[in-house]
């Protein structure tokens, strides 16, 4: 089926006049008109918007192949609420998500002080000490995941600390 059979088809499905997907779209009633007859053909970035407005993929709309349209995905399942152990791990696995280079700072994210420039400052200097110690790059480089397991775990505590501090 051609894309001009596909646009008139969901439009129809759906119950809409070309005025209406003129709307959705926000081009006329004349440029739908064009499209559905095949007398034009939709830019690409109206046929990526035109997939938006009917829910289907680009390929469904632009392959002669694809007779039948997909079904949407399902929606993943909610989380369930975390156990007591969780909440600890989770805490962990956050900070090392949010942990950044030295420096540097999410929006969300306090000024630690000089904890943290001190850490990534004795990081930094036993990596080069041990490096250039042993000679031995291939297995140094195991400070930094160690480093940054260790630094959350610090920002944990601290964080902890500062909030039974503000109860």
């Amino acid at each position: 089926m051609a894309l001009s059979h596909r646009i008139a088809q969901l439009r129809r499905q759906r119950g809409w006049s070309q005025e209406e997907l003129a709307e959705h779209m926000g081009v006329s009633r004349q440029a739908v008109s064009k499209w559905e007859s095949g007398q034009a053909l939709p830019d690409l970035s109206r046929v990526v918007e035109m997939s938006e407005v009917f829910s289907v993929t680009t390929d469904y709309l632009l392959k002669d192949g694809a007779e039948t349209e997909p079904a949407p995905e399902p929606a993943p399942p909610d989380p369930a609420p975390p156990e007591k152990g969780e909440k600890a791990y989770g805490l962990v696995l956050k900070r090392i998500s949010h942990t950044t280079a030295p420096g540097s700072r999410e929006e969300e994210e306090k000024d630690d002080g000089p904890v943290e420039t001190i850490y990534w400052s004795l990081v930094t200097a036993l990596y080069l000490l041990w490096s250039f110690w042993t000679n031995d790059w291939g297995r140094t480089w195991l400070v930094w995941p160690v480093a940054c397991l260790v630094f959350a775990a610090l920002e944990g505590f601290l964080a902890l600390r500062r909030r039974r501090n503000r109860e």
